[in-house]
């Protein structure tokens, strides 16, 4: 077995500890990495369970942002009943 350059397996360690990347850039193992082997029934699982978390989370976004939405309108409203006169302010006038 070829001998291992720990400067480089460091190396290697840290840009992969850096950020998160699943699009197969580092789509590897080095000799001193911990790997998990699941099955293809597992990670079926896992694609089906990530697929609805993430339509999920779409559909709370678009709740959210109806949500959102109506407290814009609510507020344009009491901003605007807040600078139209009121009755009181017509006799205070008076």
């Amino acid at each position: 077995m070829a001998e291992i350059n720990e400067e480089v397996v460091k190396e290697v360690m840290k840009s992969k500890s850096n950020c998160y990347d699943n699009r197969g850039k580092y789509n590897f193992a080095i000799p001193t990495e911990i790997t998990v082997t699941i099955t293809l029934d597992e990670y079926r699982k896992l694609v089906e369970d990530t697929a609805l978390a993430n339509d999920e989370k779409g559909k709370l976004n678009q709740k959210i942002w109806g949500l959102e939405e109506q407290v814009r309108q609510l507020k344009n409203k009491l901003l605007k009943a807040l600078d139209e006169p009121t009755e009181d302010d017509n006799e205070e006038a008076e």
